[in-house]
């Protein structure tokens, strides 16, 4: 409905012994709280159905003290089907829209509902506290930004998963995470701890449709207190500017289905207890242990413009 008032929220009623086009002079709404600058403030709109007194009797002082419904303007819900509801709705001015919270009451379907037309705001200038003691459910149709201005915190009791793509990505992570599971083990089993791995709660599944990119400025640390599995469909690059250092405790197994090349610019070195093999840039191959053994199952070619042999 349309809005008419002053700037002190007075309104023109028309009584029902009043002509055609005849309205009274403007009346102050009454409301649940007034104070100066702060309180309450709904105007009633026009063809709603008022409430008016006058002040000590005087017709010259009317004031309205509250609104009806009728049967031209029904009440919200239909009636006596939603009596457990009490409920504030307002309406959009020139359009169909409406804010609203309501509160339902019956016994067992207890429930709060608020319904913004379009925005929803909400500002706290000190601390905000939410506790769901069951299920919470958030559906954001466009983008969702969080900004924290110190720190963040989040403690998950059981699993996570976070999706990043369609929805028929969580059925493909999910295939993914239970090949995760076989390959892992797998790889204990190869190392001999078949029962070192464990999936049960507090598990974090990470689903990614395309790409994904991670830079650190500085450093990163990772420790996985079990076993770790990485599986790449296509190739693989690591770069290291520095120092790479790999340190393995127990066994490593490596497998390599068709070529492998190892390409290093000053010295390479295996040591496995007394034996060595030391390969050096200018060409120089050092093999030394207590005992060399040389198997040729058809040939052994030893070619040299010098060949010793002590």
């Amino acid at each position: 409905g349309e809005i008419d008032c002053d700037e002190y929220g007075r309104i023109l009623v028309r009584f029902h012994w009043d002509l055609a086009n005849a309205y009274s002079m403007r009346c102050r709404v009454s409301q649940n709280w007034a104070g100066a600058g702060w309180g309450g403030m709904v105007i009633p709109r026009i063809g709603m159905e008022v409430l008016v007194e006058f002040l000590e009797g005087d017709p010259d002082k009317p004031v309205v003290v509250g609104n009806v419904f009728n049967g031209k303007n029904d009440a919200p819900y239909p009636l006596p089907a939603h009596k457990t509801k009490a409920v504030w709705r307002s309406k959009t001015h020139k359009g169909e829209g409406f804010n609203e919270i309501s509160f339902e009451d019956e016994n067992g379907r207890e429930k709060v509902y608020m319904h913004a037309q379009r925005d929803h705001e909400i500002h706290v200038e000190h601390d905000r506290s939410k506790r769901v003691d069951r299920n919470q459910l958030e559906s954001v149709g466009s983008n969702k930004t969080i900004e924290v201005g110190n720190n963040h915190h989040e403690v998950i009791g059981g699993n996570m998963t976070l999706m990043v793509g369609p929805n028929k990505l969580q059925s493909f992570v999910t295939q993914k995470f239970k090949a995760l599971t076989s390959a892992l083990g797998d790889m204990a089993g190869k190392l001999g701890l078949p029962d070192m791995l464990n999936m049960g709660e507090g598990n974090l599944i990470i689903g990614v449709a395309k790409n994904k990119a991670e830079t650190v400025m500085l450093s990163s640390t990772e420790v996985v207190g079990a076993g770790k599995a990485v599986t790449v469909g296509g190739g693989m690059q690591t770069i290291v500017g520095g120092i790479a250092n790999t340190t393995i405790g127990i066994g490593a197994y490596e497998e390599v289905g068709h070529n492998k090349a190892v390409i290093v610019g000053k010295q390479y070195e295996i040591v496995v207890g007394d034996s060595k093999v030391l390969m050096q840039e200018n060409g120089t191959i050092s093999i030394t242990g207590n005992k060399i053994l040389i198997d040729g199952k058809e040939l052994v070619r030893i070619t040299g413009k010098t060949v010793k042999v002590n």
